[in-house]
């Protein structure tokens, strides 16, 4: 009972950790489109890329209990490399969804493909990797179905805008 109660408590610390180093990627991002059209952009893309991400994240944090194995049910201890990964991809979709509603310009409209591409390649690693670690989890087979859905609802909405 006490290993499940410092799982517990280290899984929901690991999750803290990648809501702020999620946030500060989409700065980051937010911050290289507004070298291009300005401050009011940066601060659009933000807010918006930074409300989606706090829902992928809620997404995470309320099935954080399932961070479990498939087969046995047994809790890992830690997060995992998988579900990193999957939660990277999270935030990468968030990123795209940053750039709805800004006027496209040709430096701007590469940015949201590539963070788009990088999340559809993360979607076919991080089940390998799950697999490969032994970690494959209840936790991550929700999150890739959910952030699936999420990339389904963000990109048709960018490319119908743009």
């Amino acid at each position: 009972m006490i290993e499940d109660h410092t799982s517990r408590h280290t899984i929901a610390r690991q999750l803290k950790v990648a809501a702020l180093q999620g946030a500060l990627l989409l700065l980051i991002v937010a911050a290289i489109a507004g070298l291009v059209q300005g401050i009011s952009m940066a601060a659009q893309c933000f807010l918006q890329s930074g409300l989606i991400w706090l829902f992928a994240w809620h997404q995470a944090w309320r099935r954080r209990e399932l961070n479990r194995d498939v087969v046995t049910a047994a809790p890992f201890a830690q997060l995992g490399v998988a579900n990193r990964l999957t939660l990277l991809r999270g935030v990468l979709i968030a990123g795209v969804g940053g750039f709805i509603f800004q006027a496209p310009t040709p430096l701007i409209v590469w940015l949201p493909a590539l963070l788009y591409s990088a999340a559809a390649i993360l979607d076919r690693v991080d089940g390998s990797v799950a697999r490969r670690s032994g970690q494959t989890s209840q936790l991550g087979s929700e999150l890739d179905t959910a952030f699936d859905a999420l990339g389904l609802a963000v990109a048709p909405l960018l490319a119908a805008y743009y």
